[in-house]
């Protein structure tokens, strides 16, 4: 079974390197995205408990497991400045939660369709 990590990687054509990152600004709220640069360079941990649940979800191989994760990341040390969730600079759960959801329902469309079709004969 592929992770989440992997099939996110094939699908957006990223080197697993760039994973973490890439699924991180995927799910950040609007001003999160604006101010993702800046945060970066001025406060270099400001994202870790964010990274950490993406790291997390990168490894799950399938997405009912995500719930335990994101209730997790809710008491994580460093997601309890109240900064982060006012001005959203913050993952959306609920963006996560649908990337996942989207990501595993793609390849299992994708495997259903390389399958042959087994058709009775009418003869």
């Amino acid at each position: 079974m592929e992770t989440f990590r992997s099939l996110y990687c094939a699908q957006h054509h990223l080197p697993s390197k760039a994973y973490p990152h890439a699924a991180l600004r995927a799910c950040l709220r609007w001003p999160g995205r604006l101010m993702y640069w800046p945060l970066r360079v001025l406060a270099s941990d400001f994202f870790a408990s964010d990274l950490d649940l993406i790291h997390n979800v990168g490894r799950l191989t399938t997405p009912y497991d995500l719930s335990l994760d994101i209730t997790e990341y809710r008491y994580h040390p460093f997601n309890q400045s109240r900064l982060r969730r006012t001005f959203g600079l913050c993952i959306s759960t609920s963006t996560l939660r649908r990337i996942v959801f989207h990501t595993f329902n793609r390849e299992s469309t994708a495997a259903d369709a390389a399958r042959p079709v087994n058709r009775p004969s009418t003869t």
